[in-house]
């Protein structure tokens, strides 16, 4: 769930919709406050039994403060834009599905992803750092994911597609990570 708010089920309500799971299907549900809610922090949701035993023994909770009014703010209105508008969540996917489909057609790895958020493999950490640097110059915005984030045979580049980039966005990001993964040799 911890990605699927704002993006998966047929409402953007997230995995558990996407899979049309009964609403007591999942026991702990948790996930982030700074992708599709444009905000910052995460949560946690359960049935208070689990969220009292978290609040008393999860080491990140007692040493953290709580969300700042002005982020519980944002992700509210976050989520009330998300009900107001579903023309998003179908932009969001139009955009997905052409970017994928132009990684896929150039030649890169991207791990079966089917999310907005999507790994571009680059199989060193050299390649990964090399591409992020390129690209950056470029003016595209990447981001390396090196281990011990992922394990130590799988670095990638992390892109993000969103619902307000438009089709000339995603060209251009194409083109760039084309013109550099021809450059570093991730594709031919």
């Amino acid at each position: 769930m911890k990605h699927s708010l704002g993006v998966l089920g047929k409402t953007g309500h997230g995995i558990q919709e996407h899979f049309g799971l009964a609403p007591d299907a999942i026991d702990v549900k948790m996930g982030t406050l700074s992708k599709t809610m444009a905000g910052c922090g995460g949560f946690v949701a359960g049935r208070e039994e689990i969220i009292t035993y978290l609040r008393h023994h999860a080491r990140g909770y007692i040493f953290s403060g709580a969300l700042p009014a002005m982020s519980a703010s944002v992700a509210i209105a976050a989520l009330e834009v998300i009900e107001r508008k579903p023309e998003l969540l179908s932009c969001l996917w139009k955009n997905v599905n052409h970017y994928l489909r132009g990684l896929k057609q150039l030649g890169f790895n991207t791990a079966n992803s089917v999310t907005p958020i999507i790994p571009i493999m680059t199989h060193n950490d050299d390649n990964a750092l090399t591409m992020t640097k390129l690209c950056r110059e470029d003016g595209l915005l990447v981001f390396p994911v090196c281990s011990p984030a992922v394990p130590l045979n799988s670095p990638r580049l992390r892109t993000c597609v969103s619902a307000v980039h438009t089709a000339d966005d995603i060209d251009f990001a194409l083109s760039v990570l084309a013109t550099r993964g021809r450059q570093t040799g991730l594709i031919n």
